[in-house]
């Protein structure tokens, strides 16, 4: 479980018996932390200050009704003075898709334990926008952390084609088929290759150096 939710005490947690906004939020935390994967203390701690500095003072109504009270209208505007009290320029695409995750989510967990509806299916909230030519770019250079299924198929192809390929190309397949990294591959030898002895014909490549 996450330390108790930090956030403002001056905001309206329930209005007539009914949740507000930060009142969801405050009694749904960690199960947004989970259902979410927002897991370290630092992802916690940074979105409550958007929560606490951002959002919650954009939806100039979270005082004034309850969660099931607002329309897509209502989070659409508070987008919208968030935009506005930037004073350093304009945020990046990104970041106002990261406000809108902010507030979906809420709205998204409000909905499961049928305090209000999902105003925002089908919305700007939960339908990817186009994103710009700069952003396109960085999208395509971003290097990819893991292979799909079929790139993979494509690597061990290429790798076990030719049993004469040159040194390098062996080393990658090592690092590739077992999880080698630069240095193990390139220290190994035939001689740290070893029969299994609880294992006929099954050989094992020692990793040591």
């Amino acid at each position: 479980m996450t330390e108790k939710l930090r956030i403002n005490d001056s905001w309206v947690r329930e209005i007539d018996g009914e949740m507000t906004f930060c009142g969801v939020l405050e009694s749904y935390f960690d199960q947004l932390c989970v259902d979410n994967f927002w897991r370290s203390k630092v992802t916690h701690n940074n979105y409550l200050n958007d929560y606490n500095n951002r959002i919650l003072p954009a939806l100039i109504e979270q005082d004034l009704k309850p969660m099931s009270s607002f329309t897509k209208e209502d989070f659409h505007d508070a987008i919208e003075r968030i935009k506005e009290a930037y004073q350093k320029g304009e945020y990046s695409e990104y970041t106002i898709r990261h406000y809108r995750h902010l507030i979906e989510v809420v709205v998204i967990v409000a909905t499961e334990h049928g305090i209000c509806e999902n105003v925002l299916w089908g919305s700007c909230f939960t339908l990817p926008e186009t994103i710009g030519a700069e952003e396109k770019r960085r999208e395509l250079v971003k290097l990819k952390k893991s292979l799909t299924a079929e790139q993979e198929l494509l690597v061990a192809e290429r790798l076990l084609r030719d049993h004469k390929q040159p040194g390098t190309r062996f080393g990658i397949l090592l690092m590739f088929a077992l999880g080698l990294r630069n240095g193990e591959a390139c220290a190994a030898n035939f001689g740290d290759i070893r029969e299994m002895s609880e294992a006929n014909n099954l050989h094992v490549l020692m990793v040591y150096k």
